[in-house]
């Protein structure tokens, strides 16, 4: 079976590090692992929006997408998700990542040319 490796958060921002010989089993303990994060928030008074859910299968290029559903809502997998502030990508590339942080130094350099 898979495992929960790991819990991460910072203010709201929750990330869950799941491993599984599947899909299908990282989904099932991706469902647990965030039945648990909802009720953690609700004894702590902090409500989870499953609209804001974002979810990335790193699946060493077998394909797949596999939804999970959250708090009695479907979240569908996405190429790359955004999780404060990196843009990961299924394959661990980070060049969404580059490529935006590339555009936004390009857009600087263009302004600080036109202010010269």
């Amino acid at each position: 079976m898979g495992h929960i490796e790991g819990k991460f958060g910072y203010v709201d921002d929750i990330c869950l590090l799941l491993t599984g010989p599947s899909l299908e089993t990282t989904a099932i303990l991706l469902a647990d692992g965030t039945a648990e994060v909802i009720e953690w928030g609700r004894r702590n008074a902090l409500e989870f929006d499953p609209a804001k859910c974002d979810l990335v299968h790193l699946d060493r290029g077998r394909g797949g997408s596999q939804t999970v559903m959250v708090n009695g809502a479907t979240v569908t997998p996405s190429p790359t998700v955004r999780w404060l502030g990196f843009h990961i990508d299924s394959k661990l590339t980070f060049r969404t990542h580059t490529e935006r942080w590339s555009a936004k130094a390009l857009r600087v350099a263009h302004h600080l040319r036109g202010l010269s």
